[in-house]
C-alpha cells in the first residue's frame, strides 16, 4: 500500500514542474577485487526547463549516475536499487525495448569524447537520420531534412555540404555540434551532457556553452550538466548537486551555494578556483588528501579523513542528507 501511495505521489510531482526524480539510486560495480559502490544512495530532482549541475572530482560518481539514468551502465555494472522517475514513469521497471524508445525521445545525451561516440564509418548526416527514423514516424526524405536543419540549428556552415561528412573531416567543436544536434535531433524533455566541453579548447568551449544555454532556452529542454569545472556550473545551471565518493553531499540553487558552500568538501572546491586577485607567487588552495577507494571506504562520514572540521562521530557515522530551510540540503554533521 505505502509503494502505490509512494508511486501516485511521484506521478503527481512529474505532472508538475518534475521531470526527473531520482531516489536512493546505487550502481554497483561487481569485480574480482570487490565491489566497488560508485553510486550508492543518490537523490536528484530536475524542474522542467530548468539546468542541473552534477559536480564533484573524477571518480566520485557523476558519469555512472548518468549512464544509470539512461541505463547504459557496462558491465559488471548493474543497478542494485533505487527507482528513477522521468516525467511521471518509473523507467528502472521497463524492459529493454520500452528503454529504447525513450531513449533519443525523452532522454539523450551529449557525451565527453564526441570522436569514441560517432561511427567512423559513417557520415554524420546518416547518424542524425538513424536516430530520427529510430523515434519519429517519417520518410527518409524528411529525415534527411531534418538532419540538415539541426546541423543549421547548431551553428554548422553549410549544412547540406557536411551532412555527408565523416567524423574525421571536422575539427573537434564541429564533432561535439554534431553530437549536441544528434542528441537534440528527436526534441527530448531531457538533455544530459558530460564533461561537453573537455576536449576542446577555451574559445570553442565557450562557444559550445552558449550554443547549449541557446537551444535550451528555444526548446524548453530541461539540462543535467556534468563537469569538474565550477566556473561552467555557475555560468549554465540554475541548481547544483555536489557529488562525493558516490554521494551526494550538498545541493542548493547555484547562487546560494557559490555564495554561502555549507558542506566541507563544496568550500574546499570553491577555495581551490584561482581569481584575478591571486598573485603568481601565491599558493593555490587545495582540497588535502584524496578520493578514498570506492572499494575500502572510511568509516563514518566518507569525507571525514580529508575535512578539516572533522569530529568524532564523523568517524563514527555517517550523516544524511538533511533538508534545511529554503530547500537546501547537506550531508554533514556540523548541521
Amino acid at each position: 500500500m505505502a509503494r502505490v501511495v509512494e508511486q501516485s505521489q511521484a506521478r503527481t510531482e512529474a505532472a508538475g514542474d518534475l521531470l526527473l526524480d531520482v531516489r536512493g539510486l546505487k550502481t554497483y560495480f561487481f569485480t574480482s577485487e570487490g565491489i566497488v559502490r560508485a553510486v550508492d544512495g543518490v537523490d536528484l530532482k530536475l524542474k522542467r526547463g530548468t539546468a542541473l549541475g552534477l559536480v564533484g572530482e573524477s571518480g566520485c560518481g557523476k558519469s555512472v549516475t548518468s549512464l544509470s539514468i539512461l541505463r547504459l551502465v557496462p558491465p559488471p555494472g548493474r543497478i542494485v536499487e533505487g527507482q528513477i522517475w522521468l516525467d511521471g514513469e518509473e523507467i528502472l521497471s521497463l524492459d529493454d525495448t520500452q528503454m529504447y524508445a525513450i531513449r533519443g525521445r525523452k532522454v539523450a545525451m551529449v557525451f565527453q569524447e564526441p570522436m569514441t561516440s560517432l561511427n567512423p564509418v559513417f557520415t554524420i548526416g546518416d547518424q542524425i537520420e538513424e536516430a530520427i527514423l529510430a523515434h519519429q514516424s517519417i520518410s527518409k526524405q524528411e529525415a534527411r531534412s531534418r538532419a540538415i536543419e539541426m546541423l543549421r540549428k547548431v551553428g554548422i556552415p553549410e549544412p547540406g555540404k557536411r551532412y555527408s561528412n565523416y567524423p574525421h573531416e571536422l575539427s573537434g567543436g564541429m564533432r561535439q555540434r554534431v553530437m549536441i544536434a544528434m542528441a537534440l535531433s528527436c526534441s527530448p524533455q531531457l538533455l544530459i551532457a558530460d564533461e561537453p566541453t573537455t576536449a576542446l579548447d577555451v574559445t570553442i568551449q565557450a562557444q559550445i556553452l552558449e550554443l547549449m544555454r541557446a537551444l535550451r532556452e528555444r526548446e524548453r529542454t530541461s539540462l543535467l550538466l556534468i563537469t569538474h569545472d565550477l566556473g561552467v556550473i555557475a555560468e549554465m545551471t540554475d541548481e547544483v548537486a555536489v557529488m562525493y565518493a558516490g554521494k551526494v553531499v550538498e545541493h542548493a540553487e547555484v547562487n546560494d551555494l557559490f555564495r554561502d558552500p555549507l558542506h566541507p568538501y563544496t568550500k574546499g572546491l570553491l577555495l581551490s578556483i584561482p581569481t584575478v586577485a591571486t598573485s603568481r607567487s601565491e599558493r593555490l588552495r587545495v582540497v588535502d588528501g584524496n578520493v578514498p577507494n570506492l572499494l575500502n571506504l572510511p568509516p563514518g562520514c566518507r569525507f571525514n579523513p580529508r575535512c578539516p572540521s572533522a569530529m568524532e562521530v564523523c568517524r563514527e557515522a555517517e550523516p544524511n542528507l538533511k533538508e534545511l530551510r529554503g530547500g537546501r540540503q547537506v550531508r554533514c554533521w556540523l548541521y
